[in-house]
């Protein structure tokens, strides 16, 4: 017997392939008993979904069955029940129940990992930039007037070397680069 969860969603893990490797190695060491099970398991923590559900229970996608879920329950004994038949012929934990444990263990050695330190500034704000004499002297400057259009489109910037300049779209308004005929790309394809 089997059932869905009654509104799954994608819950693809947030665990790294190095960590998911990590842990399978260690708990097939310490489970050696479980077999190809483990590998299973890490199948569907990969490829498969793992839904929280009510209690200490959850949804384990079916690794062979579209649309099928299996529910993994662990009971207060602290062991794990499945509605699978492998469950229900060989008795536990099947390879549900230990997908639930693999990305438990995957989750909580993520979240016990040392964030990434970014490296402190070497400089002040004020240090940032050293600016050459010809920067200095462009500073300067006074803003050039943009240029007066013929045909009466809105004002607009400095030409760029094919005709084309920054400023707004007569045809939809937009601010970005404008053809020489007054429309934005955006108009023109």
């Amino acid at each position: 017997m089997s059932a869905q969860p009654s509104t799954p969603q994608p819950t693809t893990p947030s665990i790294s392939l190095a960590t998911l490797r990590s842990v399978l190695a260690e708990l097939k060491a310490q489970e050696p008993e479980r077999g190809c099970r483990w590998d299973r398991a890490a199948t569907i923590v990969a490829l498969r979904r793992i839904q929280p559900g009510y209690a200490d229970g959850h949804w384990v996608e079916s690794e062979c069955e579209a649309h099928r879920w299996y529910w993994v329950l662990r009971v207060p004994s602290g062991n794990w029940t499945c509605l699978c038949e492998d469950y229900k012929q060989r008795g536990g934990p099947c390879k549900h129940a230990l997908a639930v444990r693999l990305l438990h263990a995957c989750e909580d050695r993520e979240a016990a990992r040392e964030p990434i330190a970014f490296p402190a500034r070497a400089y002040s704000d004020e240090d940032r930039f050293d600016l050459t004499p010809q920067g200095l002297a462009a500073l300067e400057q006074p803003e050039p007037d943009p240029e007066p259009d013929p045909d009466g489109a809105p004002s607009r910037g400095p030409r760029l070397g094919d005709g084309s300049y920054w400023g707004e779209c007569r045809t939809c308004g937009d601010i970005g680069v404008v053809a020489a005929n007054g429309r934005g790309l955006c108009c023109t394809g």
